[in-house]
């Protein structure tokens, strides 16, 4: 079995120092989560910055590589509103004006976008 890695992790304020086997990658991660359950080692998930530098991170030993995309969120916005028909957008923004919901077109249209965005038709 490999040896696990050694992490040092000491988070202040909104600035936090992350060593991995000694080798500071601070300035290489977004984002840091460890899970723990008692008898087992803890497991340390770093999500990288979109600015990091991968030779930066390469580091050697017991690591389960999980690779995330962070999409631009125009393209997450375009695509949720892609498939909305303008007709029936605007019949639902108008009912909501009408059952006493928002009372300006902006508002109960940001209002219907809500509901489309939690799921609701």
């Amino acid at each position: 079995m490999p040896t696990p890695l050694t992490v040092r992790y000491a988070p202040n304020g909104g600035k936090a120092q992350l060593e991995v086997d000694g080798k500071d990658l601070s300035e290489h991660v977004g984002r840091v989560t460890i899970d723990h359950h008692g008898g087992s080692l803890a497991q340390v998930y770093l999500e990288l910055s979109p600015k990091a530098d991968l030779d930066e991170v390469l580091v050697e030993g017991m690591v389960h590589v999980k690779e995330t995309v962070h999409e631009d969120p125009a393209d997450a916005t375009l695509r949720f509103l892609d498939p909305i028909d303008p007709a029936e957008f605007e019949k639902a923004v108008l009912s909501a004006m009408e059952l006493g919901g928002p009372q300006t077109f902006g508002a109960a249209a940001l209002h219907v976008l809500r509901g489309y965005a939690g799921g609701k038709p």
